[in-house]
């Protein structure tokens, strides 16, 4: 094959997806997560294999306001998100939260952090507690629990997403979910098949 060839065959594949990029908020991801606008599927959901020393480190990570990871999302006909890459950042940040459901839809145990070298305080800090509202005094009950400009420092916290157009098509979320998970952690391929199947089958769905 030449060099012609390749370049030809690479400028075709790249015309097939179609991208939008910008930044949001991890708030704003808790909020779409909440109205069902990104979608992690159930299937996908088991593949998620980071220890409670990990998801501290990437809390921490984020409120030393360190750049993360971009996560990549493919747009439904409806207009809804499924998350093809990221699983482990946005499920770790819902999970500190109080806002993720396991896969039968059940919430999840809040997350309680671990300490780290760089900050051993946050041994069994956790999301919950009595925590004042924005516009109210700083006024917290429960020292383990993140106050609010803990929190406000987390919802703010911003991530890059890359968003693959629905017109690029469900051949090409398929091919990309596929490469980002095969290319990371080694999941079971039989966890990695069933995920495969369920995005293949999410091309119309519904909020429902």
């Amino acid at each position: 094959m030449s060099a012609r060839d390749l370049q030809s065959q690479l400028q075709q594949a790249r015309r097939q997806i179609l991208t939008d990029k910008y930044e949001m908020s991890f708030g704003e991801v808790v909020t779409l997560y909440r109205s069902k606008e990104i979608l992690i599927h159930a299937a996908y959901q088991r593949m998620f294999q980071w220890t409670v020393s990990q998801q501290t480190r990437f809390i921490e990570s984020l409120l030393l306001g360190l750049t993360v990871p971009t996560i990549y999302v493919a747009q439904n006909d409806d207009g809804t998100w499924d998350l093809l890459d990221g699983l482990h950042p946005v499920m770790t940040v819902l999970r500190l939260t109080g806002d993720l459901r396991d896969p039968e839809g059940h919430p999840v145990p809040p997350l309680v952090l671990e300490g780290t070298a760089r900050c051993p305080a946050l041994e069994g800090m956790s999301w919950s507690g009595d925590v004042a509202e924005e516009d109210e005094e700083d006024d917290v009950e429960d020292e383990r629990a993140f106050n609010i400009h803990l929190r406000l420092d987390l919802r703010r916290a911003r991530i890059r997403v890359e968003i693959l157009r629905f017109q690029s098509g469900a051949s090409v979320k398929l091919d990309l979910f596929e490469r980002f998970n095969l290319c990371g952690w080694p999941f079971d391929r039989a966890e990695l098949q069933e995920a495969t199947i369920a995005l293949s089958a999410s091309g119309a769905t519904s909020r429902d």
